[in-house]
């Protein structure tokens, strides 16, 4: 089974891209802004869409 800090990875497609580094993980988001979202390690990614679900503190 795959898992990053407890998150798990649901579906055998994801499960399969992840073994084949066809995908990338990342670490936690610290922000976003407009279409740019910020990773814990400073990295950044363009998205198309974006949907605030909340966030945790």
């Amino acid at each position: 089974m795959l898992q990053k800090k407890g998150d798990p990875i649901f579906g055998r497609d994801l499960k399969n891209a992840v073994k084949e580094w066809a995908i990338t993980l990342k670490g936690r988001v610290v922000s976003v802004a407009y279409n740019q979202v910020t990773f814990e390690d400073s990295t950044t990614l363009e998205v198309k869409n974006t949907t605030l679900v909340g966030s945790a503190k």
